[in-house]
């Protein structure tokens, strides 16, 4: 599947996106956020490190990327 990544500073403003394919990984860290668009069918696997606090830890905010205005950062190419 395929999925858009969408990642923001700490202040909640934009800063880019990467579309990740199947096989695909991803190590988030940093102060800012990040939200998922599905492109297409795809299956995430989620590890998160240290104790999970549950959903309480979670802080939604209401930051998009301006529409139309992604800017998507190639990803490097898959070895083989």
């Amino acid at each position: 599947g395929r999925l858009r990544v969408d990642f923001f500073d700490a202040g909640d403003a934009y800063l880019e996106s990467r579309i990740l394919e199947t096989g695909d990984v991803i190590m988030l860290e940093g102060d800012g956020g990040h939200g998922f668009e599905i492109l297409d069918e795809v299956e995430v696997i989620e590890i998160k490190t240290g104790p999970y606090l549950g959903v309480a830890e979670k802080r939604r905010f209401g930051a998009k990327p301006p529409e139309g205005g992604y800017r998507i950062t190639p990803s490097p190419p898959h070895e083989e």
